[in-house]
């Protein structure tokens, strides 16, 4: 092995996997950075044969390093490895995801209304029921949830949902922030569970199938599940499952009618998912509430509408870019541990929110602009706003193509043996609140940047209607979005 070849073992990891890599392109095994993991030339087991080789070559007594030392250089170099491969699947999930958001946000637009939901935990429970579909069923969740067009294959949509979750949920890990996730798989008590469906629910997504028979003690039910939901959302969602012949909340939350959840029949009812997300940050620089101040914000087709609204006000250091194809701003804020961030994209024109949302047809828009973002002085104003939201996403998924899964015609073998079970109800209610200090919201690597100077005063005023999202920056997963409309 020539010298220049020759692994210096006091190098950093990012030298040594930079030297590998070298050494790979020479002898025609390497393939380049490509997010599909699919199409990377080496297994892992593959790949620490090639490293053993390599390490093999090595003389310790030539130098001054122990069999202990290359023993440790070379696991940190598979590890390595391992990492980055690992964050281009989640990388690839969040592509996934968030394409999923887009088209969720693209059904729920009304201007008359606020919206709110989190892509995240939708997506998360409806891959638990993709891992039991078959046939047809799975083919139309393959596609409608956004696999298909990032090529993720079953295992690395299990693998990467568990790494998440496990990090998420990790309790013994200090954060600056709260977040929980958690789900729930209810079904008929007639219904078989396959074993190998149960293991993958508890191995990859923290949870279990649990079997009820909803014909007795419907209430009795209903108040247990609505319990459970409340303590994993910190009590910010109390009722989740409505009363029978409720009739339509009036305080305050978004309904839209399209998508309005309806009370379950505990005759019909054969399988119903249940998501749960809470999130409370707090804003790395916080507004000061001194200067908070009533001022009007501006809604209506014509923008003709005022309503006097908390407008809190910083000026100060901000992440900022302008989007020329949606004619629109963004900015972030950050929250403090700088690993989620609250995006608002802020339409130039008052009346801008309904272009803006044709237009928006992809969130790679936005993850482009947030990779051209620079630090730059802006004067912010953005108002204080709360919303409630509850969707049946049952109708809204079928709009997006996902059919047989809400019918007889199901394919869910994976799930039971028996036939005709199929999906009577998907119930997703969010909630979110933003104020000076940060946000709480339930339902549930800073990018380094360069300074730009501007020449003149940049100014940030969401007086009027605007999309949000709150986003985990390490891989881009979209953990909430939504509209405000009306204050």
């Amino acid at each position: 092995m020539s010298s220049r070849y020759v692994l210096n073992p006091f190098m950093n990891t990012s030298k040594l996997l930079n030297t590998m890599k070298y050494a790979a392109e020479r002898d025609g095994k390497w393939i380049g950075d490509q997010k599909d993991s699919r199409q990377y030339s080496w297994t892992d087991r593959q790949h620490e044969e090639w490293v053993d080789r390599r390490f093999g070559q090595l003389d310790p007594l030539k130098r001054k390093t122990s069999l202990l030392e290359t023993k440790s250089m070379k696991t940190s170099a598979v590890e390595s490895w391992k990492q980055k491969k690992s964050l281009d699947n989640a990388i690839t999930l969040s592509l996934a995801n968030n394409h999923l958001g887009v088209d969720i946000l693209q059904q729920l637009y009304d201007n008359q209304k606020n919206a709110f939901f989190s892509p995240f935990s939708i997506s998360m429970a409806f891959a638990m029921v993709f891992m039991g579909a078959k046939g047809k069923t799975h083919e139309e969740l393959y596609a409608g949830l956004g696999y298909k067009s990032v090529h993720l294959s079953d295992i690395q949509i299990n693998e990467q949902f568990q790494e998440i979750l496990t990090e998420l949920n990790d309790k013994y890990k200090i954060r600056p922030y709260a977040l929980r996730v958690a789900n729930k798989l209810i079904i008929r008590a007639r219904f078989p569970i396959e074993d190998k469906y149960q293991g993958v629910l508890t191995k990859y997504y923290h949870s279990a199938v649990e079997s009820i028979d909803f014909r007795n003690n419907p209430v009795a039910i209903r108040e247990a599940l609505n319990t459970w939901v409340a303590n994993t959302t910190n009590n910010k969602i109390q009722e989740i499952l409505p009363k029978p012949l409720d009739p339509v909340d009036q305080r305050g939350a978004v309904h839209h009618r399209r998508f309005l959840p309806k009370p379950l029949d505990p005759v019909s009812t054969y399988m119903v998912l249940l998501n749960a997300i809470y999130f409370k940050g707090l804003f790395a620089n916080k507004f000061d509430p001194k200067e908070t101040k009533e001022e009007p914000f501006i809604t209506g087709e014509t923008g003709a509408e005022h309503k006097k609204v908390p407008m809190m006000h910083r000026k100060g250091v901000f992440n900022y870019t302008e989007i020329s194809a949606i004619d629109s701003k963004l900015l972030e804020l950050p929250y403090a541990g700088d690993e989620i961030s609250l995006y608002l994209l802020l339409p130039n024109q008052p009346q801008g929110l309904s272009k803006s949302k044709h237009q928006l047809k992809d969130f790679a828009v936005i993850e482009k602009a947030i990779t051209r973002c620079y630090s730059m002085e802006v004067d912010v104003t953005v108002p204080k706003f709360k919303i409630d939201a509850q969707y049946s996403l049952k109708d809204l998924f079928m709009t997006l193509g996902i059919s047989s899964l809400f019918g007889p015609t199901a394919v869910l073998t994976g799930i039971s043996e028996r036939k005709n079970l199929y999906v009577s109800e998907v119930i997703h209610k969010a909630s979110v609140e933003v104020s000076e200090m940060g946000t709480e919201a339930s339902a549930a690597t800073a990018i380094k940047i360069n300074t730009k100077s501007p020449k003149q005063q940049l100014t940030f005023r969401a007086d009027h209607p605007f999309t949000f999202f709150i986003r985990q920056n390490r891989n881009g997963m979209l953990l909430f979005a939504g509209y405000v409309n009306k204050l």
